[in-house]
């Protein structure tokens, strides 16, 4: 429009790549501690264990390489990488605790067995958090919560392979014959 030949931002695109793996690394960041706090403070049967376990696996992995690839030449956020690298490492541990307890298998009498694993009256109805269950040391019961939530995904399966059966064989109609007499 004024005659001027168009400006050449290829010095952008270069800052770009890049500052690109200093942006990831900040939002991962960003993304650990606000779902760490979701995850540590907010309503335990909401949680996802496979989810979670996906997530914080992605962190864990992601934060080492970047920390190795910033190394060099930003230090300041290879520091913040490493950092993460740790926090995921340290927030690894709690991971059977969420896969097993936050199970839709668990019943009332399941939860009333754990309440005795763990000398503390624990209802789901209630507000129940994950730092809760990590105060009642439910990592060190680790292996006696397992067997009680294994014991309930077996009972779970059986009930929904049962009901699926009961509905698969409500349509059908057996016909009785008379057989001689």
């Amino acid at each position: 429009v004024f005659g001027f030949a168009p400006t050449d931002y290829v010095i952008l695109d270069k800052y770009t790549e890049q500052l690109s793996a200093v942006y990831k690394m900040w939002n991962m960041v960003s993304d650990f501690y606000n779902s760490k706090r979701d995850w540590l403070d907010g309503d335990f049967k909401e949680l996802d264990g496979k989810v979670i376990d996906e997530m914080v696996t992605d962190w864990w992995k992601t934060s080492y390489k970047l920390s190795k690839s910033l190394e060099e030449d930003l230090p300041g956020p290879a520091a913040c990488a490493a950092k993460l690298r740790e926090e995921t490492t340290e927030f690894r541990k709690n991971m059977p605790v969420v896969q097993s307890l936050a199970s839709k298998a668990l019943k009332r009498r399941h939860w009333e067995r754990l309440s005795e694993l763990l000398k503390s009256t624990i209802d789901p109805e209630d507000e129940l958090t994950l730092q809760t269950l990590l105060n009642l040391d439910a990592a060190g019961h680790i292996e006696e919560i397992q067997e009680v939530t294994i014991a309930a995904e077996k009972e779970y399966n059986l009930e929904k392979n049962m009901n699926a059966m009961i509905k698969e064989w409500q349509s059908i109609e057996f016909e009785v014959k008379a057989y001689k007499e």
